[in-house]
């Protein structure tokens, strides 16, 4: 077996189980949420591009491989379909027209055209697939294992390109290796990885202050059980942060100060029963809005 071949074979292998993983997690738990519609549609028109184009060169591997994600691709269409959105739907029909433009002007400019525009093909998938994972608030839908495979299925159609001479596939590397990166860094897809003492994470999370800030301007109490150390409420559209400072017994107070809409950190005054204002300082720590007296 020559190494085309194995390669071959392990291209056909990752496409026909590329969409497997999103069709699992769709009928498992019916959750659609960051799903693209348009993006899977894409994906069965460059199924269909990449069949003819495989035909034309008469690669048999191209072929397989392009007959292979139709299958389970049209499954994962028919079940996102009823629940997901139908955002950017005209996607499909713009890019079988492209398709076939790039196709009509291959006798007169060669195939060079072709090449590109369906090495660049992935990018119909992941671009609607990332942009509607980053624009939504939840991911839930998503499956991690589809992109993941994407990714691999990128490296090894790479290494297929160089082995057997087919241009395109060096273009859908790069997109697919670089597109399904950005979708699994959205859903935090990208596991720990360690390399000798140092350990790192690919995982987008917001800032503890940001979503501290963020619980305050609406004035949501989200407080953990137990915790007495914030509390939060929300006063004519201004939210207030109550602390209670520990002191000695007999002068313990409860102080009340007001939080600006949108600011992490701040100051605020507290006046005195005798009229005098005494500045008071804010800072963030592990999260939580605490304050202490400035003298």
């Amino acid at each position: 077996m020559t190494s085309a071949t194995a390669l071959g074979l392990v291209c056909v292998a990752l496409s026909a189980c590329g969409t497997v993983p999103q069709l699992v997690r769709l009928r498992a738990t019916g959750a659609v949420a960051g799903v693209s519609v348009a993006a899977l549609l894409n994906s069965l028109v460059s199924a269909v591009a990449w069949g003819v184009y495989g035909v034309h060169l008469g690669d048999p591997w191209v072929v397989a491989q392009s007959v292979g994600a139709l299958v389970p691709g049209v499954a994962t269409v028919l079940v996102a379909w009823p629940g997901a959105g139908r955002r950017g739907l005209h996607l499909p029909v713009v890019w079988a027209a492209l398709l076939l433009a790039a196709a009509a002007a291959a006798p007169a400019h060669g195939t060079g055209v072709v090449t590109v525009v369906l090495g660049c093909s992935v990018l119909w998938l992941v671009v609607p697939a990332a942009v509607t994972a980053w624009r939504s608030s939840d991911v839930s839908g998503v499956a991690w294992g589809t992109w993941a495979l994407l990714v691999v299925n990128g490296l090894v159609t790479g290494a297929y390109g160089l082995v057997a001479s087919v241009p395109a596939n060096l273009v859908f590397a790069a997109a697919a290796t670089v597109g399904g990166g950005a979708v699994l860094l959205r859903i935090g897809g990208l596991p720990y990885l360690r390399f000798g003492g140092l350990r790192t994470c690919a995982q987008v999370r917001a800032p503890e202050v940001w979503r501290c800030t963020s619980r305050d301007a609406r004035g949501d109490d989200h407080d953990r059980p137990g915790d007495t150390s914030r509390t939060s409420d929300a006063r004519a559209g201004t939210a207030t942060a109550q602390t209670s400072v520990a002191v000695a017994p007999d002068r313990a107070v409860e102080r009340r100060a007001p939080v600006e809409r949108g600011e992490p950190v701040g100051r605020a005054r507290r006046r005195q029963p005798h009229g005098r204002p005494a500045r008071r300082a804010a800072h963030v720590v592990g999260g939580r809005l605490r304050r202490r007296a400035v003298r």
